[in-house]
């Protein structure tokens, strides 16, 4: 009994005297080299690329009169300020309709950036549809039905 008292004395020490260096070193500015043993990920690429991918919600803008995505861009930065509107954009890139399609990080701030658009007469937006990507497959027999082919 008094071993096993001992080996858990022990272990406390070991875990205060690892959280004084990491309290340190965050003092310092600098950031604690942590590995996956103590809970916390570990930076670096394949943490990043590990990671999933928050939730988007997108909105597409076009504009009334033109049709290149660039000039549309210029429009909805000169013109909608997600600062000011207080709207998390996590993406903007063109579309190739001529649009712009802008990445929201809630419904509620994809609403607010449409009422934004809405205020101003030049832009209109539009639902981005989820699409629905075909697949080639190659080398398959001609023969095989629908069915088989998907209990394989």
């Amino acid at each position: 009994m008094l071993g096993i008292i001992r080996y858990l004395k022990d272990e406390i020490k070991a875990k205060d005297q690892a959280m004084r260096e990491l309290k340190g070193q965050l003092e310092q500015g600098r950031a604690p080299a942590t590995s996956s043993n103590t809970g916390t990920a570990l930076r670096g690429y394949a943490a990043a690329a590990s990671r999933p991918k928050p939730a988007t919600y997108a909105v597409k803008v076009t504009a009334r009169e033109m049709k290149d995505a660039s000039q549309v861009q210029q429009i909805l930065r000169s013109s909608v300020n997600p600062g000011r509107a207080q709207v998390a954009v996590y993406a903007v890139r063109s579309a190739k309709s001529g649009g712009v399609i802008v990445e929201c990080g809630s419904k509620k701030d994809a609403e607010k950036m449409k009422a934004a658009v809405e205020a101003y007469t030049r832009l209109k937006w539009a639902e981005v549809a989820k699409s629905n990507p075909r697949v080639l497959l190659k080398r398959v027999d001609n023969e095989l039905r629908k069915d088989k082919l998907m209990a394989t």
